[in-house]
């Protein structure tokens, strides 16, 4: 628990929008249907871009539990993920299901919260829930 908030600490990486190829190009998020290579959509967006769609450029993929809420409740979710190396932070909202068991880490990013974060992959990351509605991008 930190400022009255109950944060997980894991690694990180990032996915989606049209340079992941990791994802198809007609790939679709389980949370929300979009198709994925299509978010983060152009990769370096003018600032105006991002604040008219940030819901284009903050998402995030994690292993969520769909039940005993399903993923209705989970396309209103709002995550918090902080840096804890700079103390910056970001609200995204689920897309999809992820990072692979594999990778031993607990949650993909989309590269502008990765950028906004000033983080790498394989960095290590905060995150929490955020009250729903709570705008997505920087948090200042």
């Amino acid at each position: 628990m930190q400022d009255g908030v109950q944060w997980v600490r894991g690694r990180v990486s990032w996915f989606g929008g049209p340079r992941d190829t990791g994802v198809g190009a007609t790939e679709t998020g389980a949370i929300t249907g979009e198709r994925l290579r299509s978010l983060n959509d152009p990769v370096d967006a003018s600032p105006s871009t991002i604040a008219s769609r940030p819901h284009d450029y903050y998402y995030v993929a994690m292993r969520w539990n769909y039940s005993p809420n399903g993923r209705t409740w989970w396309r209103d979710a709002r995550i918090l993920v902080r840096n804890p190396a700079n103390g910056r932070s970001v609200v995204v909202r689920p897309v999809d299901w992820g990072p692979h068991t594999r990778t031993r880490r607990i949650i993909d990013l989309s590269p502008q919260a990765l950028r906004d974060l000033g983080m790498s992959t394989d960095e290590e990351a905060l995150v929490a829930f955020a009250t729903p509605g709570t705008p997505l991008g920087v948090v200042r």
